[in-house]
């Protein structure tokens, strides 16, 4: 009997979510720095495909909100733009963003931008994904 409840004890201490921690977009606030990198599909729209590298900044409002701005080289075309969007961050630290980007030189992409991503250390850290059908990148934002 003794055995087993230190075994149930056990158990229960092993399985708490002792460390958890909970997110939410107010785990998303102030600015960060991003940088990502990938490889760029052509389409109808954008015609150039190879790798794409990219940096920037934006500002996160804590509420789901943020904007910026980017420079970024596909192929060797140098592309400045701003973006505005939402996001939004469930408890596990899933994040999704939507943004809308245009492009401040000519030439180069604008349009709208989904992203997966995950927050680390506390939220200070966001590793993201491009879910775009034309795009494959990943980086990662982090605040400043």
């Amino acid at each position: 009997m003794r055995n087993s409840a230190k075994l149930l004890v056990c158990i229960f201490v092993w399985s708490s979510p002792v460390f958890a921690q909970s997110f939410s977009p107010g785990s998303i606030k102030g600015l960060y720095g991003i940088r990502y990198s990938g490889t760029v599909l052509p389409t109808s729209v954008f015609p150039i495909s190879g790798p794409i590298t990219g940096e920037g900044q934006f500002k996160a409002d804590g509420k789901g909100n943020l904007s910026g701005s980017q420079t970024f080289d596909v192929n060797g075309l140098i592309c400045l733009s701003n973006f505005t969007g939402t996001y939004t961050v469930a408890a596990d630290g899933v994040c999704t963003v939507t943004a809308v980007s245009s492009a401040v030189t000519s030439g180069c992409p604008s349009g709208t931008v989904s992203l997966l991503g995950v927050l680390y250390d506390s939220g200070k850290t966001v590793q993201f994904i491009q879910l775009d059908e034309t795009k494959v990148l990943s980086g990662e934002a982090r605040k400043q």
